[in-house]
């Protein structure tokens, strides 16, 4: 069952009012803001989603792989290079997201010791 109109508007407006509240409320809120979102953005952009992928597929056999797509007809399937590809491609993201984190809560925390 939808929520009419009005308690949709009253929640979004809810929000909002504790949203400013909040930030007018509490000092240094930007730089809390700032640090979280340096941190939270990095890790689930670029280190969370190839953790994920290389725990999902490290459990499958690679040894019914073709070496190649043209050792057999279905093309659809990966190859054995493929998913080495893959796999190295997952732990390059991981290690930029291991360095944008790292390159980001080092800036944050140098500006905030600046102000």
């Amino acid at each position: 069952e939808e929520a009419s109109p009005g308690v949709r508007v009253g929640v979004r407006l809810s929000i909002c009012v504790l949203c400013a509240t909040i930030s007018l409320g509490v000092p240094a809120f930007v730089d809390v803001l700032s640090f979280v979102g340096c941190c939270c953005v990095a890790v689930v952009s670029f280190i969370v989603p190839p953790l994920l992928h290389i725990f999902l597929t490290s459990g499958e056999s690679t040894n019914d792989l073709p070496v190649k797509n043209s050792d057999t007809a279905d093309a659809s399937r990966p190859s054995l290079l493929d998913f080495n590809r893959i796999f190295w491609v997952d732990v390059a993201m991981l290690c930029w997201g291991v360095v944008a984190t790292v390159i980001s809560t080092t800036f944050t925390f140098q500006m905030e010791h600046q102000a």
